[in-house]
């Protein structure tokens, strides 16, 4: 059998296309302040006591997106003028996080020094608190102690 005719090569095309969503952007709104702190006995902040003194942070991004956070966050607290070159022990690491979250309630709670938690974005923006323990010992020099921590967001892709 023959077949007549040629062959035609047949060609289209197709759009590559994307949409990039608003950057994240992330406030400190308060520092976690410990204020008075006495020799000899720990002091707590979380959720559960001294809400109002937790630090926050605000995310906002895309609405409804998923955020990973994780943080760095410091062992000790580092003394200046009068306590310089003494250091303050911060641990038990708590936080809570979510749309409309308050210190202690309509969030989610999380543990900032254990792993990576998640945030669901809302229409605006999402809050994140955090808090610790400090444990100044009997003799802890008087004086100023600070350290830093360090929020890192990034979207999830979700």
């Amino acid at each position: 059998m023959t077949l007549s005719g040629s062959a035609q090569a047949q060609t289209t095309n197709m759009s590559a296309t994307a949409t990039v969503v608003t950057p994240l952007t992330v406030t400190k709104v308060t520092d976690l302040a410990y204020g008075t702190v006495y020799p000899g006995l720990d002091k707590i902040i979380s959720g559960a006591s001294n809400s109002t003194l937790m630090g926050k942070f605000t995310v906002a991004g895309y609405s409804t997106a998923t955020v990973y956070i994780s943080f760095t966050l410091p062992a000790n607290l580092a003394g200046s003028g009068s306590s310089a070159g003494q250091s303050l022990l911060i641990d038990t690491w708590n936080g809570y996080q979510g749309v409309g979250a308050t210190q202690n309630t309509g969030g989610t709670a999380f543990t900032p020094s254990v792993s990576t938690s998640s945030v669901l974005l809302g229409a605006s923006a999402s809050n994140v608190f955090v808090g610790a323990s400090v444990h100044p010992t009997y003799t802890q020099v008087a004086g100023p102690y600070t350290g830093t921590i360090v929020m890192t967001t990034v979207y999830s892709g979700s």
